[in-house]
Order: C-alpha cells, then structure tokens, then sequence
C-alpha cells in the first residue's frame, strides 16, 4: 500500500511467504495485525498520528521500520527481527511493547519509546548488527532486556523496575526506576553513568566509564531507600573521572578506580546510612596531577 489510509475496522493482512509493503500513513482507532509469516514487512510511514490505532501487532521473518506508530491504549508487539531505517518513536496511551527478537539500525538511528508506566519488553539482541543511536524510554513501567544492548546513549525513565539482564554499551547511561534497578555489565567508554532507583536496590556488574586515551567518565549510582551493590567501578583516564555512590541501606563494591594516568584522579564519594565495603579504592593522580579524594561516611 502507498497512499493513506483510514482504517474502519480491526484489520488483518497474511501472506504465507510473500511480502507485506506499507509506505503511506495509516489512521484508524482500530487494530492493525500484519502477519507476513517468512516474509517481510515494509513500514514506512506513520501509523496512529492522526487517529491512534488501539493495537499494533508484527509477524514476520523481518520488519523494516521508518515510521511513527502510536496507539490509544493499545499494545505494539514486533514477533521479528526488527531494522529501524529512520529515527522512530513508539508510543501507547496505556498499552505494552514488546520485541520478541533483535532489533537494529540502519544508520544509528534515534528510538523514543513511551508507554504511560506500561512495559516494555527485549527480547533479542539490541544493536548487536549495527548499534542504534540515542534510545530514550520515557514513562515506563517494568523495563526488561534479555541480551545485549549497544548505543549511542540510553535513558530510562521507570516508574517500576529496570531489568537488563545482557551486557550495555553506550556513550552515556542514564537509567531511573521506581523500584529494584537490576543490571549487567556497562561500558561508557569515557561518558556517564548514572543508575539510580526511588525506593529500592540498585544492583550491578562492572561498571566502566573509562578511557585509555583521554579523560575518564563520571559513575554516580544513587538509592534513598534501598542498597547499593557492585562490580568493579572504573573512571579511570589521562584524568580519572568522579564517582558517587549514595545508599540508604549499605554500599558494597569491588574494586574502585578512579585514576588519572596524567592528571588528576578523580574523587570517591560514598555515603551510605549502614555498612560500607570496598575491596580497593585507587584515586591516584598522574605525572602532571594529584590523587583525587576520598570521602567515606557511613552513620
């Protein structure tokens, strides 16, 4: 299809092995299901812009995706691999989005997704072909990833629980949640981490702001109400880069590195309400600089 269409009722579009091909824009307060079976489908222009669909579902061996899709309270669910070609946000008034397989980019495309505190869901490897560019998640709730995640920058904003299972790669990480933060590996590559969760754990693998060449990144991980549990924190660089760890509860980590190899190394704040363990703490300063600062304080 390659005009505009208006969809009058709950519409369903199969093809046992062919293709299903959607360039125009599509209105409708009704439901969209296109299942291409080991197919493709082409989506290219905006869906629910001017009418939000109630539902949005994808089957398919690989969805190509260039278009906005909003719906009015309705779930957006991709069963395939899905490529963004274009920037795209996604958008539900009430509804879940889920991705049961990959998704990639063309060209490190940008992803907005917003579900009015509903869940989000990964599945499948994100960027794990091409890395996208910024991901921003906007009034979620449950946030899970079951594999890897590589961009540009992610943020999150959760109203319940972040859970991401596989490793991150991102140039800056910056994830809230309303409860239990939950997360593996992260690599900023000299950009910012910051993890911080409203009223309960925060719990992580290694993090790594650092920078071999040039000025490391700055980790801050924040928890009023909750604990503090870590990997290995490195912020280490020409300059080390700061990092905070705030906790109600207790604060426990494995080695910190904030070192600069020439500069200045970068200060250490923790301050949690209960206990406090570190294997090691290394904030010193380089050839031209000096060590950065402790400070350790637990009432």
């Amino acid at each position: 299809m390659t005009g505009n269409v208006n969809l009058g009722n709950n519409i369903s579009l199969s093809s046992t092995g062919g293709n299903i091909s959607i360039t125009g824009a599509i209105s409708g307060t009704q439901s969209l299901n296109l299942d291409a079976g080991k197919g493709n489908v082409q989506l290219q222009g905006d869906i629910g812009q001017t009418l939000p669909l109630s539902s949005l579902n994808v089957t398919a061996t690989r969805a190509n995706l260039g278009g906005n899709v909003t719906t009015a309270n309705g779930d957006i669910t991709f069963n395939t691999a899905v490529v963004l070609t274009s920037d795209t946000k996604l958008s539900t008034g009430g509804g879940n989005i889920a991705f049961s397989n990959t998704l990639d980019s063309g060209s490190n495309n940008n992803f907005n997704l917003n579900t009015n505190s509903n869940n989000i869901i990964f599945t499948g490897a994100v960027g794990a072909t091409t890395p996208l560019g910024n991901i921003v998640m906007d009034s979620a709730g449950n946030v899970k990833a079951a594999s890897t995640f590589n961009a540009l920058g992610l943020q999150v904003n959760s109203a319940d629980t972040i859970n991401f299972i596989g490793n991150i790669i991102a140039g800056n990480v910056n994830l809230s949640a309303g409860n239990n933060m939950t997360v593996g590996n992260i690599t900023a590559n000299g950009g910012q981490i910051s993890l911080n969760s409203n009223s309960g754990n925060v719990t992580a693998a290694n993090l790594d702001a650092s920078l071999i060449s040039g000025n490391g990144g700055k980790i801050s991980l924040t928890t009023p109400l909750g604990a503090v549990t870590t990997g290995n924190l490195n912020t280490s660089g020409t300059s080390g880069g700061n990092i905070t760890v705030k906790a109600q509860v207790s604060i426990t980590t494995a080695q910190i590195n904030s070192r600069g190899s020439q500069g200045n190394g970068g200060n250490v704040f923790l301050d949690p309400i209960g206990d406090v363990q570190v294997e090691i703490i290394n904030a010193q300063g380089g050839t031209s600089g000096t060590g950065g600062n402790v400070f350790i304080e637990s009432t």
